[in-house]
């Protein structure tokens, strides 16, 4: 049987979804189109995409209060990492695979989420605010 890009992102998604309580809010995946798939992922406080383009396997975060629809809503996961002190650096925003994706957001979590609410503050307000 063989797992699509979008099956390989689901089951990665499976371990932040049970140990950081993110959903999935939505999910595409088109054959047409090189197999390209993405996961979005969010909490009160972030969101995040996991993304199959070509074949190349790339992240994003923003805030759940804003939509994902242009470059002012949110930013690369590399680019955010490297700007954390102490974190991972990268000079690629190309993973090399899911495990090393996920292992990268699980150990930065919570600056991650920091981030975030720094760079969009209305984050920090309470849900349904």
């Amino acid at each position: 049987m063989t797992t699509n890009n979008l099956e390989i992102l689901l089951n990665a998604a499976a371990d932040l979804v049970n140990k950081r309580q993110l959903r999935v809010v939505d999910k595409s995946y088109s054959y047409k189109f090189f197999g390209n798939a993405h996961v979005t992922l969010e909490s009160p406080t972030i969101r995040m995409r996991l993304i199959y383009d070509r074949s190349q396997l790339m992240a994003d975060i923003g805030s759940p209060s804003k939509p994902m629809l242009n470059h002012e809503s949110y930013i690369d996961l590399v680019r955010t990492l490297n700007d954390i002190p102490n974190a991972l650096r990268r000079n690629s925003g190309v993973w090399n695979d899911t495990t090393e994706l996920v292992r990268a957001i699980d150990t930065h979590y919570d600056q991650l989420v920091e981030y975030v609410a720094k760079r969009w503050p209305i984050t920090q307000s309470k849900p349904g605010q």
